[in-house]
């Protein structure tokens, strides 16, 4: 499926076959996640995997409005970390992308531009500011999932 058919199409389901998802669908919705782009390729998320009905069931009664999860054969649970967005963990993302090829900064624009300024370190904002950015970054994450679910 196209992308742009992927996004028309897309819709709120809250009725599922009841079948097992297939383990390599699993894992294709995972990596789409995984390979979401994110800011300075911190990659702020963890995803896990919930397949046992009972635990299912479990998530249904705390997800906060949302009974219907109850009858969904599997579950991905997408987490945040803020502490991807520290200077250390932001440093040395940065220097993977320049490692490979991707930018070609010195380590002077790095430390004293890159991870001095606000604009660029939401660190240096504190954790209201970290967590904003981690939950954009995982929507972004589940946007791409939810288009590769769609495949």
């Amino acid at each position: 499926m196209e992308v742009t058919e992927a996004i028309q199409k897309r819709a709120t389901i809250r009725r599922w076959e009841q079948r097992p998802v297939e383990k390599e669908k699993i894992l294709q919705v995972l990596e789409a996640g995984r390979r979401a782009p994110s800011w300075g390729n911190v990659q702020p998320w963890r995803f896990v995997v919930i397949q046992d009905q009972a635990k299912i069931s479990e998530l249904a009664k705390l997800g906060g409005g949302q009974p219907h999860i109850s009858t969904a054969p599997v579950i991905i649970i997408c987490c945040g970390f803020t502490e991807t967005f520290s200077k250390s963990m932001h440093r040395e993302s940065l220097k993977q992308l320049i490692q490979a090829g991707v930018m070609d900064w010195p380590d002077e624009l790095l430390d004293n531009v890159v991870l001095g300024s606000d604009l660029f370190a939401p660190y240096r904002l504190g954790e209201q500011a970290m967590m904003i950015k981690a939950s954009e970054q995982i929507m972004i994450s589940i946007a791409y999932m939810t288009l590769e679910a769609m495949n």
